[in-house]
């Protein structure tokens, strides 16, 4: 169906207007919704994304950041796009970004995007990226090396120094980067409760991440563990990771704990309470699990099939806090705490948030996501419209 204009106005955003689109500067004044009109322009724009993030080794963060935020706003357009006048003042859009949807809207596909698509180096880092433990960086290092497949690596374990997680990674490469459906994300989930019940009753344990934001598959399962009762999550973790090893659920661990020092009614001055920090201090396990297979799967000979599970443990004081920052997504977290810092003078990170427009800072309790919302001025996202 075309798209039908103001008649009073030849100008582009009062077509965005006119459709209630949600012209705004922070992602999370707008929904983001799972599944939109204009996904031809966003995976091209997800493309150019990794590539700037994988090649452009002086530039790459911002470059990736411009495309992440042009492929938001195209995610929140409420209409197909079929005219470049459509958007072309759209926030967020810049003139490289504009380029890519004038290529496609004419031709049908980006040139540039094809490029990419088409060289070996971007396919290679791809690759080595999907190893568990391995970041662009190294990435480049073992192409310049002159290796190409995950063989390779494999074969050179010992001459290029891997550490645990990427000796894993190239293990168990296939399994750790076939999609992660519901099913197993339930299982998982069960098994964990089935533990906890034992170690410590009346534990929550809730599954955030893309899964939390509606999706059906994605690449690994989080866990948000927490008890009504503050100190009966202290020292869960590593008695439920015991736990989960003794019983054979566990190929490979990475535990992070003891480093959680915020308080309900203080302000504590630490990495976890600055604005641009992405990885909070809650206690947590990476992990590589065994995943029973369903009945129906007889693709090996395997009765299980390895998955990435991420654990965490957060206090009741910090759970609504911890939901919101492990619900995601990464873009919509960053234009959270962005805002709430630029406009309003308030820290927020997965422990909690600050008022810093008071001297010592004060902090904002909340229960659920809700008040956290409601404290920072902003309309209620539901989980499902926050896949920026």
């Amino acid at each position: 169906m075309d798209i039908q204009y103001n008649e009073h106005s030849s100008d582009a955003r009062s077509d965005i207007d006119h459709f209630s689109y949600q012209d705004t500067k922070y992602e999370c004044q707008r929904r983001t919704p799972l599944n939109h009109h204009n996904k031809k322009f966003t995976e091209a724009f997800e493309i150019l994304e990794k590539h700037a993030s994988y090649i452009d080794r002086e530039h790459g963060e911002s470059r990736a950041l411009a495309f992440r935020k042009a492929s938001c706003a195209l995610k929140s357009y409420p209409r197909e796009i079929t005219r470049i006048d459509e958007i072309s003042k759209i926030t967020h859009v810049g003139e490289h970004s504009l380029r890519v949807i004038t290529d496609i809207l004419e031709n049908g596909y980006s040139e540039e995007v094809q490029d990419i698509i088409s060289c070996e180096m971007f396919h290679v880092i791809e690759l080595f990226t999907g190893i568990y433990g391995c970041g662009p960086s190294t990435a480049h290092k073992w192409y310049s090396l002159g290796h190409r497949t995950t063989q390779d690596i494999k074969d050179n374990a010992e001459i290029l120094n891997l550490n645990v997680q990427q000796k894993y990674g190239v293990e168990f490469y296939d399994d750790l980067n076939a999609p992660v459906d519901m099913p197993d994300a339930l299982r998982i989930q069960r098994l964990v409760v089935e533990q906890l019940d034992l170690i410590q009753p009346s534990c929550s344990a809730e599954i955030v991440g893309g899964f939390g934001r509606g999706k059906q598959c994605g690449h690994d399962i989080d866990i948000l563990i927490s008890h009504p009762e503050e100190d009966k999550v202290e020292g869960l973790l590593v008695k439920l990771v015991n736990r989960l090893t003794t019983l054979g659920c566990m190929l490979h661990t990475a535990l992070s704990v003891g480093k959680n020092v915020v308080r309900k009614e203080t302000f504590v001055k630490t990495k976890a309470t600055q604005t641009r920090s992405t990885m909070d201090n809650l206690d947590r396990c990476f992990a590589i699990m065994k995943v029973e297979k369903s009945a129906t799967d007889n693709d090996s000979c395997n009765s299980w099939i390895a998955r990435r599970v991420d654990l965490i443990i957060t206090p009741s004081s910090q759970y609504a806090f911890s939901l919101l920052g492990w619900i995601g997504s990464k873009q919509f977290n960053r234009s959270l705490r962005l805002y709430a810092w630029k406009e309003m003078k308030i820290h927020l990170n997965s422990h909690g948030m600050w008022d810093h427009k008071l001297t010592p800072p004060k902090r904002i309790l909340a229960t659920d996501e809700e008040e956290i919302f409601k404290a920072l001025h902003l309309d209620f996202v539901e989980r499902k419209d926050r896949n920026c």
